[in-house]
């Protein structure tokens, strides 16, 4: 069975992570940048969770996991070095809670895929346990091959789609609009400004072309 892929809204939701090593410094650093509300649980972190701790980014609990951690949070990442402390973590959460135990995802519900981040484009790679390494390796190559004006691009594609829906075009000429839009044209800067200012005039134009 294929696992579903989602993209989370983390922002200002709880999440706890166990341990304080590299493995969870990676995780705790992923969340931080998404906007949870991070506290970590461990008896030693390592300098970057000292640091994130003195800037008031993320919670210290200095000691071992207990099963009451994992009241009322949404999120748990169990990263601990010790494979059965980090299945007694799974095993005290609820059914609602989301899980992830690191180097064991059967334990969990989800897993963290290999990510790149340009803008507003999130590229994520996972290949379902097999090889994390190669995940990451995959998601290099195709990071690398991103044209280097990509966040432009997605800023003025964004700028575009919300024009469209406020004028509130009937479906059909909606769907053609943004379709059409991904032109090789319109990677050209002045050929984006120009489209903006006569976009009334090219919508028409779109509706005249069926």
């Amino acid at each position: 069975m294929p696992d579903y892929p989602l993209i989370l809204n983390l922002e200002g939701k709880s999440a706890v992570v166990a341990g304080g090593g590299s493995v969870a410094t990676r995780k705790i650093r992923s969340l931080v940048s998404c906007g949870a509300r991070v506290t970590v649980i461990c008896e030693k972190a390592s300098n970057q969770v000292q640091e994130w701790v003195e800037k008031g980014a993320v919670i210290w609990k200095k000691r071992d996991w207990i099963n009451t951690d994992a009241e009322g949070v949404f999120l748990i990442i169990a990263a601990t070095d010790d494979e059965t402390v980090n299945a007694a973590i799974a095993e005290s959460a609820r059914p609602n809670q989301l899980v992830c135990v690191a180097g064991n995802a059967s334990l969990g519900n989800f897993s963290v895929p290999a990510v790149a981040r340009r803008g507003r484009l999130t590229l994520t790679v996972s290949t379902g346990g097999a090889s994390p390494f190669y995940a990451k390796k995959l998601r290099d190559d195709l990071s690398n091959g991103l044209k280097d004006d990509l966040e432009e691009y997605l800023d003025f594609l964004s700028l575009f789609r919300q024009q469209i829906l406020e004028k509130h075009l009937d479906r059909g000429l909606r769907k053609k609009c943004l379709k059409n839009v991904l032109q090789p044209e319109f990677h050209n800067k002045m050929e984006q400004l120009k489209l903006l200012e006569g976009l009334d005039q090219w919508i028409q134009n779109q509706r005249d072309l069926d």
